[in-house]
């Protein structure tokens, strides 16, 4: 069963270790707050690659792991 944009609440995505992967991540949100405008975005990424995320209109909330 699919689900609907205006049934998608949350998304919670983890961004690779490696920085050009962490790069790469930012049009997949880019898509996904386009195609669920209404769906909070959450992002884990390792320490060191948040500045990258950090200030993305498109992501609400930045979660950073230790190495």
């Amino acid at each position: 069963m699919l689900y609907g944009p205006e049934e998608i609440r949350r998304i919670f995505i983890v961004s690779l270790p490696v920085l050009g992967d962490a790069l790469l991540t930012t049009p997949l949100i880019t898509a996904f707050r386009s195609a669920y405008p209404k769906a909070e975005i959450h992002v884990l990424v390792r320490s060191g690659a948040q500045a990258i995320f950090e200030g993305n209109p498109d992501i609400d909330r930045v979660l950073t792991m230790a190495r």
